[in-house]
Parts: C-alpha cells; sequence; structure tokens
C-alpha cells in the first residue's frame, strides 16, 4: 500500500476554494453596481427627452394656435402675401420648425415652406388627406425622407365656415441626435465604471489571496508533518510516532495524541502477528500438502479408471462414488480457501492499521477449527480414493476418441439419473443413429450436463413437470445439437449476459455460482471448436444451438 501526496495539497485546494469565491462576489457586487448605474442612467435620460419632447409640444401647439389666428384674419381678407411673409418669419425663427403648410379643404396649397412648387397644387400624399379631415386641432408623427417629423394641426374657418388647415412640421433629427449623443455619453460612462470595478477587484483579490495563504499556511503545516510521521510508520518505522509534538488541544492535537497512541499499539500487534505468521505458515503448507496428496492420488486414479469404460453397469457407481469424493475435498477447498482469505483479511487490516485484539483473538480460534476441519476431510478423501481408484467416467476425462453420438447422449443422461430422478422430468432425445464424432467426449458430456443442471435449476418452478428435448442433425461435415426446453424462458434483458462469467439470477440461494453457462461457452468455443447460440422468449422457451466439426482436425 503507497500513501505517497500525488494530490493537491489543503493549503492549495482552501486558497483555491476561498479565492474563487471572492471573484465571484466581486463579480457579482460589480454586475449589480454596473447594471445599477445604467438602469440610473437610461432612466434619468428618458426622463431628460421626455421633457425635451413636452417642451417641444407645448411650443408648437402655442406657436400653431397664434399663427392661426393670424391666418384667419388675413385670409378674410385675403391677404395672402402677408401670410406668406408671417410664415417664412416662424419658419427663419425657430429652427426646429421644418415646414409650414397652408392648404384649403380640398387639399390645395395657397402656402408650402416645404416645397414651393406645391404652392397651387392639390396636395394627395397620405400625411395630407390625414391632416385635411381634421376638424379638431391633432398632432401626427411621421417618417418623411429619412427624418422624423411632429406635424400641428390646425384647421382654419372664415365665419361659420371650414375653410382648411395650417400645418406645422417640426423636425425630430436634432432631438434623436442629442439621444445618440448622450447614449454613447452613457456608454462611455459604464465602460469607465467596469475598468475602474475590476481594477478594484483586483487589488482585493490580490490581498485576499495574500491573507488567505497566510492562513492556510498556519492551518496545513501540522497537518503536514503529521501526513511525514504516517508515510514513516507505512515503512514500519515505529519510533517515529515519539518525535511528534502536539501543540494544541484542537483537532489537529486530538488526531496527533491519537495517532502516537495508535503506533504503540500496532507495534505491539505487529510483533505477535509476525510470531503467529511464522506458525500459520508451517500448520497451512503441511495441510497443503496432504491436500496435494490426496489430490495426485485422486488423479492418479482418474486416469487408472478410463480403462473401465466399457464397463456401462458401473455408471451410476461412478456417479456415487465421484459424488462421495467431491464431498470432503470440497470441504477441504472450501475450508483452505477460507482459511485463505481470512489469512489476508488479517494481513489487511493490519497493514490498513485497521487489526483489533478481538479480531486478531477471533482468527487464531476459526484457523485452528479449520486445521482440524481439514484434516478430518483430507483422511476421509483418503479412503475414498484407496477404496475405488479403479473406477472412472468421461466425464472427467480429456481423452480425444471418435464415438457414437446417440449412444453416448443415452449414456450421459444415464449418468444423471441420480440428479434426475428427483424431479418430474421428461428428457426426448432425436438423434439419426449413424452419427459418429471424432472429439471429445468429457468435455461434450459437461457441456450437455451444464445445459440440463441450468434448465432444472433455473427453467422451472420447484414441483414442475419438466420437459427437455434434445435434437441432433449434420450439415455437411458440421454436427447441428439444438436444446430445447419449455420452461419459464430468459428475460429479453438478460439474454446477452447468460455467457457472462458470475452472472445469475439466483445468487444466494444454493450453489449457483453464475459459472455453469460461461463454462459451456468456454468449452463450445475453445475446446470443441464451436459456436453457441440462445433464443428464448420469456414464459414459453428456451432453445440453446451448438453448432460444431465432426471431425476435428489433428493438429487442433
Amino acid at each position: 500500500m503507497n500513501l505517497q501526496f500525488n494530490g493537491y495539497g489543503i493549503r492549495f485546494k482552501l486558497l483555491v476554494t476561498m479565492v474563487g469565491l471572492i471573484i465571484c462576489l466581486l463579480a457579482i457586487l460589480t454586475s449589480i453596481q454596473i447594471t445599477i448605474q445604467k438602469k440610473v442612467l437610461s432612466a434619468e435620460q428618458e426622463h431628460r427627452f421626455s421633457l425635451r419632447k413636452k417642451i417641444l409640444i407645448e411650443r408648437g401647439k402655442t406657436l400653431s394656435e397664434n399663427l392661426a389666428n393670424q391666418i384667419e384674419n388675413d385670409l378674410a381678407v385675403f391677404n395672402i402675401s402677408n401670410i406668406i411673409e408671417v410664415v417664412s418669419d416662424s419658419v427663419n425663427d425657430d429652427k426646429e420648425l421644418s415646414y409650414v403648410v397652408l392648404m384649403d379643404a380640398n387639399q390645395k396649397a395657397y402656402v408650402s415652406t416645404l416645397n414651393s412648387a406645391d404652392q397651387g397644387e392639390y396636395l394627395d400624399e397620405p400625411e395630407d388627406v390625414f391632416a385635411s379631415l381634421q376638424v379638431y386641432p391633432a398632432l401626427n408623427s411621421f417618417a418623411k425622407n429619412g427624418s422624423s417629423i411632429l406635424e400641428f394641426i390646425v384647421p382654419l374657418q372664415i365665419s361659420t365656415e371650414r375653410w382648411g388647415v395650417l400645418r406645422l412640421g417640426y423636425s425630430l433629427n436634432l432631438l434623436n441626435h442629442e439621444i445618440f449623443e448622450s447614449r454613447k455619453l452613457i456608454n462611455k460612462q459604464n465602460q469607465r465604471l467596469i475598468k475602474r470595478s475590476v481594477a478594484i477587484a483586483c487589488l482585493f483579490v490580490f490581498v485576499g489571496s495574500l491573507i488567505i495563504l497566510y492562513i492556510a499556511t498556519k492551518l496545513a503545516n501540522p497537518i503536514s508533518d503529521l501526513t511525514q510521521s504516517v508515510h514513516q510508520l507505512e515503512k514500519r518505522n515505529f519510533t517515529t510516532a515519539a518525535n511528534i509534538k502536539i501543540q494544541s488541544n484542537d483537532e489537529v492535537g486530538v488526531l496527533a495524541s491519537a495517532f502516537v497512541k495508535m503506533s504503540e499499539n500496532l507495534k505491539t500487534s505487529y510483533e505477535k502477528l509476525e510470531d503467529y505468521n511464522r506458525t500459520l505458515e508451517l500448520k497451512v503448507k503441511d495441510r497443503t500438502q496432504e491436500l496435494s496428496k490426496a489430490f495426485d492420488e485422486l488423479k492418479l486414479s482418474q486416469e487408472r479408471l478410463v480403462e473401465s469404460e466399457k464397463m456401462a453397469s458401473l455408471g451410476e457407481l461412478v456417479a456415487g462414488v465421484a459424488h462421495e469424493i467431491n464431498t470432503p475435498v470440497g470441504i477441504g477447498v472450501t475450508v483452505s480457501s477460507h482459511l485463505v482469505k481470512l489469512t489476508k483479511s488479517i494481513n489487511t487490516s493490519f497493514e490498513n492499521k485497521e487489526l483489533k485484539k478481538s479480531e486478531l483473538k477471533e482468527f487464531l480460534e476459526k484457523a485452528r477449527e479449520s486445521g482440524d476441519l481439514i484434516l478430518k476431510n483430507l483422511l476421509h478423501t483418503g479412503e475414498l480414493v484407496k477404496s475405488f481408484k479403479m473406477v472412472s467416467a468421461d466425464q472427467v476425462s480429456r481423452e480425444r476418441r471418435r464415438f457414437n453420438l446417440k449412444s453416448y447422449l443415452n449414456d450421459v443422461i444415464l449418468s444423471l439419473d441420480p440428479r434426475l430422478k428427483k424431479v418430474y422430468v421428461s428428457i426426448e432425445i432425436e438423434c439419426p443413429d449413424d452419427i459418429e464424432i471424432d472429439s471429445y467426449p468429457g468435455i461434450f458430456a459437461q457441456v450437455l450436463t451444464n445445459l440440463i443442471v441450468n434448465t432444472l435449476n433455473h427453467g422451472y418452478n420447484e414441483g414442475e413437470h419438466i420437459v427437455i428435448n434434445i435434437v441432433a442433425m449434420t450439415n455437411e461435415n458440421e454436427l447441428i445439437l439444438i436444446y430445447h426446453d419449455e420452461g419459464k424462458g430468459i428475460p429479453i434483458a438478460n439474454i446477452k449476459k447468460i455467457f457472462d462469467p458470475f452472472f445469475t439470477t439466483k445468487r444466494g440461494h444454493g450453489e449457483n455460482t453464475g459459472l455453469g453457462l460461461h463454462i459451456v461457452y468456454n468449452l463450445v468455443s475453445q475446446s470443441l471448436k464451436g459456436i453457441i447460440t440462445c433464443e428464448s422468449i420469456e414464459s414459453k422457451y428456451t432453445i440453446f444451438t451448438i453448432k460444431m466439426p465432426l471431425h476435428l482436425y489433428r493438429e487442433e
């Protein structure tokens, strides 16, 4: 286990976190300040130009009414020349007054400062028509020739009859120009405000970083010293704990005090564990030698039992013997594996500095019990091996030979009789009598056995009638074996997972390890040089299809 520090330290993380918070806070405050300033300036601008436009309207109304009264008097005596002079003077005196038009009710222009050629002509533009229809003073806004116009319309009467209208057009270009310049000024002020705010924020960040760096250093140094001591403890240098100085009563000081005490306890436990490991290694070595000798004897007996293959009448006896041998050996392997697991666990606890006295005491008691159980089962296995070392079967053989498929299928089913007689099962085999295979019968038997056991464990509920059909056929030099059961089927989500190692839908129920179909897949694809596929509909059926060569090449 390597405790070497490869990441960023507490000092760096604290500095980055606090600086980030400062930057975010300053960014939010600056943004709020700029937004408020922009709103204030914009509101002030809108108010200023609203007032400016209001003054322009009041001035236009006053001028239009006065001019209308004077023109009505001149029209009464038909003094057109005086009207023209008065209108020209009004236009010259007011820079924002763009034009004055005097037209009668028929839209004939008598006076027009906008275009002298319009005088005496009939005007038919939309704004002309709109003005001619007004019977009361009115205000009209429109755009003409790229300019915004605000037109004051005053109806004219001679005596009691409506004569026409007087139109005064004010250009809003000057007002719009002032608005544009004012906005430019506001933008410049906002830019200066942003620059000033950024400069102040940078200063705050710099000063804050220095302060935070100082605080982080004061906090991180004691932890850094304690980390170095942990590294030394990892190297089993238990003397470094005595050099740790506890200078405070805060969390760091409590941690340092606990570390010193833990180092002392760990040193004592490690010395005891070393003594025990030496003793345990000798015991495990002795038990392993005994177990290895038993397995060697079992392997030798299996090789000798190959010669008795023709003795079909001993099939049931061989299956029983295999079960009897497997039980004590399996117990021995399980207990040995459990003992190794416990040893690794206690060693891991020690390496991680988590070993407790109670755990060590419990481990010693379990090791003694496991040793007794292993010895007992090894003695039983030795007796069984000596008694049945002349019995064998193809299921445990890797020998390649030529065999009749239909006959061998029946032999495999017969060898499973001790298992099948415990359930209500019907197995039908459809296979031509003349199919001969040059392959590995032991592997073939294991594949078929695993498929049947998988059906018994997962394909049906307890007490149901189990129906299995096995169909064999050939296609040129290829064997096609179809295994079909009418059970619960496999959910669509699980179809792609069934050949994965350790995949099972009944984990924790009996001996369902999830390796059965995984072993089948490996044996078919690697040893038998074939392929296996699965097709299933839930609650209806499951079909396994195996395609493999009838005769393996000799180089295989």
